[in-house]
């Protein structure tokens, strides 16, 4: 393990905060909208390859039934380590279930490799904006908006409800993994 450690270590130095590059609008049914940064799968992968190499680390990303497991891997004497995480499902909205499967493959492996590396992802702020009618769209922290959502998915007390509610903002969130993500984990407290 002291050879992986300690590329490992050097990667950490020399990789680059990734900061949000990438941004979504997410329109709720109550005629507010709010856009999000975030950073994309490709950006992570285009900024740490590179670096991985000069340090002798590659990684790999396999499934095993219903997870995914992210192993980081010392390419001379073979030292690895792995994390392995849950794919959650989540049924409806305007996503078929192989598109709800995709998205949620999406997150965890930009998530999964972000944690395994140490690496910094997204900024650290504390703001909060108000939502402003759709046609006054602002931007607001990633992080307050998906803590909003779980507040409120956590208010469902049923399956029932649950669905009723998610049916209601599928339009809103069709596609973001993290909500998705909510979703699916509170069905999953439910059952």
């Amino acid at each position: 393990m002291k050879n992986l450690l300690k590329s490992l270590a050097g990667f950490q130095s020399e990789c680059p905060a990734i900061l949000e590059s990438d941004t979504a609008t997410v329109k709720t049914d109550k005629g507010y909208s709010y856009s999000y940064s975030y950073s994309s799968l490709s950006t992570i992968i285009d900024t740490i390859n590179p670096i991985l190499q000069k340090y002798g680390l590659t990684y790999f990303q396999t499934f095993n039934k219903d997870s995914i497991i992210t192993t980081l891997a010392h390419i001379e004497s073979g030292e690895t380590i792995t994390s392995e995480l849950s794919i959650p499902t989540i049924e409806g909205g305007k996503m078929n279930v192989f598109q709800n499967l995709g998205a949620g493959i999406t997150y965890l492996r930009r998530y999964s490799l972000s944690a395994l590396l140490g690496i910094v992802t997204e900024k650290d702020t504390d703001g909060v904006t108000d939502h402003k009618p759709a046609n006054q769209t602002k931007q607001v922290n990633q992080s307050d908006v998906l803590v909003q959502w779980q507040n409120e998915i956590n208010k469902q007390k049923s399956i029932d409800e649950l669905n009723k509610f998610y049916k209601s903002n599928a339009q809103a969130i069709a596609g973001n993994e993290a909500i998705l993500e909510m979703f699916a984990n509170r069905k999953s407290q439910l059952q």
